[in-house]
C-alpha cells in the first residue's frame, strides 16, 4: 500500500469515525423524573430541555414547590446526560464542560516570563541581531507578551461576569417565568399564583416556551460578549444564531429591536 493510499483511507476512517460521533452526540438524550413523579424531564446534548411533563400530583404541590420541583429534575437530567457525553466521547479530547459558560481562563503565572535578553545562538547559528536592532526585536517580543497577559486579563474578566449572569423571561400567557444562566443552565422558574388552574398540559407549554426563549437570548448575549473579547477572529454571533431555530431568531430580532427603540 502505497502513503497516499493509506493517508486517504486514514482520512476517510477518521471522518468516518467523526461523523458517528457527531451524530451520537446529537442523539444523546436522558428522561428524569421526581421521586414522587409529579415532573418528568427529557433534557439533550448541550442541556436543551426537550420535554417536560407535569403529572396531576405536581397540580397538588404549592408553585414554590412545584418551580423548585422543576429545576432539580431539569438539573439531575443535564448531569446525567453530561456523564454520558463525556463516556461517549471518552478519549477524543472532550472535557465534559457542559455545564460551563466559557471554559476558564489559563493562568498566567503558567506562562513563563520574557527572558531579560535574547539568549545565545548557537556557533553554528547566523549571526544574530545586535544593537537597534536586537532592541528592536526584544520591544516587539514584549509588546506582543503584553498584549497577550492583557488578552488573558479580559477573558478571566468576562468568565467572573458570565458566572454571574442571568436571563429571565416570563411566558406569553404570563403563566411563568424562568431564569437561566449564561450557558443555558436553568435556576429558577416562578409560576404564577392562580396558574395551576390552567392545568399540568398548558403550564408545562408554557415552561419549555419560555425556557427555549430565555436560552436563545442568554446564548446570544453570551456570544455578543465573548465577540469582544476575540475581537473579530471570530463571528461568534453567527455561530451561535446558526444553532437557533429560525421562527425563534427572528422573534428574538424583533424584540430586541423593539426594546432598543428601533
Amino acid at each position: 500500500m502505497t502513503n497516499s493510499n493509506w493517508l486517504d483511507k486514514s482520512a476517510s476512517r477518521l471522518t468516518a469515525d467523526i461523523e458517528q460521533l457527531r451524530e451520537a452526540v446529537a442523539a444523546a438524550a436522558v428522561t428524569m423524573e421526581s421521586p414522587g413523579g409529579e415532573v418528568a424531564v427529557t433534557v439533550g446534548a448541550g442541556g436543551a430541555v426537550t420535554n417536560l411533563h407535569l403529572s396531576a400530583l405536581a397540580m397538588r404541590l404549592d408553585r414554590i414547590a412545584l418551580g423548585s420541583l422543576i429545576v432539580s429534575t431539569v438539573a439531575r437530567a443535564t448531569e446525567r446526560v453530561g456523564e454520558e457525553l463525556v463516556e461517549l466521547t471518552a478519549g477524543r479530547g472532550f472535557t465534559g464542560a457542559a455545564h460551563r459558560a466559557i471554559p476558564p481562563a489559563p493562568a498566567w503565572g503558567s506562562i513563563p516570563p520574557i527572558a531579560p535578553r535574547l539568549p545565545d545562538p548557537p556557533e553554528s547559528a547566523a549571526t544574530p541581531p545586535s544593537g537597534p536592532e536586537a532592541a528592536e526585536v526584544e520591544e516587539r517580543l514584549r509588546g506582543l507578551l503584553d498584549e497577550s497577559r492583557a488578552r488573558l486579563d479580559r477573558y478571566a474578566e468576562l468568565e467572573r461576569e458570565l458566572a454571574a449572569a442571568t436571563t429571565t423571561v416570563r411566558s406569553d400567557d404570563r403563566l411563568v417565568a424562568v431564569t437561566v444562566r449564561a450557558g443555558g443552565a436553568l435556576v429558577a422558574v416562578d409560576i404564577a399564583p392562580g396558574a395551576e388552574e390552567e392545568g399540568p398540559q398548558r403550564m408545562a407549554s408554557a415552561v419549555l416556551a419560555a425556557l427555549s426563549y430565555a436560552r436563545s437570548r442568554a446564548s446570544l448575549a453570551m456570544a455578543d460578549r465573548v465577540a469582544e473579547v476575540v475581537a473579530g477572529r471570530i463571528d461568534v454571533r453567527a455561530m451561535v444564531e446558526s444553532a437557533i431555530d429560525p421562527t425563534l431568531l427572528a422573534r428574538i430580532r424583533g424584540d430586541q429591536d423593539q426594546e432598543e427603540g428601533r
